[in-house]
């Protein structure tokens, strides 16, 4: 009897960084995007999350990375999660998005709403 190693497709996973910030209703609020953020709550849809990002963009002239929850689980598409909280929700900009005018426009909104700037990395299954 002969035996066989298969072994399956390797799994790539990259580095990522980002800076980020918790999101809540008061949060939303205070970023002008309540709506947006209310209709992605009721239903977690790609077109709901496109239409808030859209939003930050439009208001704020900066680039959103990503907008959704970092899901640490083993095996899964995001590992070794630092800064954030897996399964929270997040609105995620690349780091050289601070040195923009609407990056400060933003952070100081957050702040005055008692939330708060995390930077955080993880390995991104590609």
């Amino acid at each position: 009897m002969v035996g066989f190693l298969v072994i399956g497709e390797m799994m790539m996973y990259y580095p990522r960084r980002a800076v980020g910030i918790e999101m809540n209703s008061s949060i939303a609020e205070s970023l002008q995007i309540i709506e947006e953020f209310e209709a992605w709550a009721e239903d977690e849809s790609i077109e709901n999350a496109e239409a808030l990002m859209g939003r930050i963009e439009e208001i704020y002239d900066v680039s959103v990375y990503r907008f959704g929850s970092l899901d640490n689980d083993r095996g899964g598409e995001v590992q070794g999660l630092t800064g954030f909280t897996s399964g929270c929700t997040y609105l995620l900009f690349e780091p050289e998005m601070r040195s923009t005018p609407g990056w400060r426009r933003i952070r100081t909104r957050v702040k005055k709403a008692g939330g708060s700037i995390e930077k955080g990395s993880w390995s991104q299954l590609a």
